[in-house]
């Protein structure tokens, strides 16, 4: 879910992506699904540092425009990066302004930042029916209070899409789902 550190201070390598089974890609060559590998993050439990914590990009069959598996394997195939950070050595700083400006620019958010991506995110997932599980392993959220806020906005939005004819847009274009296992060995992988 895009925080800042983990897109540059603790970005997943190369080395530590996983991809499925051959009976798990698709006839275009793109795998159904590519896994990244983090080991540690902002407020991650001292005791689970350095411990592969897996997220699972799942492709998006909807708009491959908002595809996050189209475009990791675009970005490996013409990066020509093999090994080290996935997206090279980015600071935070670098990363926020640069998000800050796409948003501006882009999108046409004024006054956004590179949390309005994590935001929005938790939102996403509130308006397609997370209860909040999915969207904390996700983004390693630490403070239930601010995702459970940012989760209450995204469905409160999807009451806007009840009863109409043509439901919710953001169905027609990408839908969260869970991208982690964590807890499944009962305990907290965070």
């Amino acid at each position: 879910m895009a925080r800042a550190s983990c897109m540059t201070t603790y970005m997943p390598h190369v080395e530590d992506i996983i991809l499925p089974p051959a009976h798990l890609w698709d006839d275009d060559g793109v795998p159904q699904w590519i896994e990244l590998g983090w080991f540690n993050w902002k407020s991650r439990k001292a005791k689970n540092v350095g411990v592969r914590y897996g997220v699972r990009l799942h492709r998006n069959y909807l708009d491959s425009r908002f595809c996050p598996v189209h475009w990791l394997w675009i970005w490996l195939a013409y990066s020509k990066i093999t090994s080290g950070p996935i997206w090279g050595n980015v600071t935070t700083d670098t990363y926020a302004a640069n998000m800050k400006h796409i948003l501006r620019v882009f999108m046409g958010v004024e006054g956004a930042s590179s949390h309005t991506i994590r935001r929005s995110a938790a939102q996403w997932s509130g308006r397609c029916g997370d209860k909040g599980t999915g969207c904390r392993n996700a983004g390693r959220w630490q403070s239930f209070e601010h995702m459970m806020t940012y989760i209450a906005q995204g469905s409160k939005g999807a009451d806007d899409f009840k009863g109409s004819a043509d439901g919710d847009p953001i169905f027609k274009m990408w839908v969260f789902k869970p991208v982690t296992a964590a807890g499944v060995g009962e305990q907290d992988d965070m």
